[in-house]
């Protein structure tokens, strides 16, 4: 499945930042990866990029459930996604989510 045209010009965009920013690759992959994969969900979901930070927060809130209940993804996986998307929303003039992380497993 690809991006709609929208998500797609706003990834591509970012996907620059993130080459121009000094991230190891790691981590450039996994932030794409987590964006993209947001991103789908939203398109899969029927629900447009989010343009106000309420409607963000609900978003993301939203996303963080599908993975935990949908997707049974760890404390771990979970705040690593929150982390690529507030850095996405904060790239994209948004700001940062209001979404609280999991706890760490012990």
């Amino acid at each position: 499945m690809t991006l709609a045209s929208q998500n797609l010009s706003r990834f591509s965009e970012y996907h620059n930042h993130l080459v121009e920013q000094k991230l190891t690759c790691n981590t450039r992959i996994a932030y794409e990866y987590q964006v993209s994969h947001f991103l789908r969900w939203l398109e899969d979901c029927g629900i447009d990029l989010p343009t106000e930070p309420i409607e963000r927060d609900l978003a993301v809130a939203k996303y963080k459930n599908f993975l935990k209940d949908r997707k049974s993804a760890k404390n771990a996986s979970v705040n690593s996604a929150l982390t690529a998307i507030r850095n996405f929303c904060c790239f994209i003039g948004l700001g940062e989510p209001v979404v609280s992380r999991e706890r760490k497993s012990r």
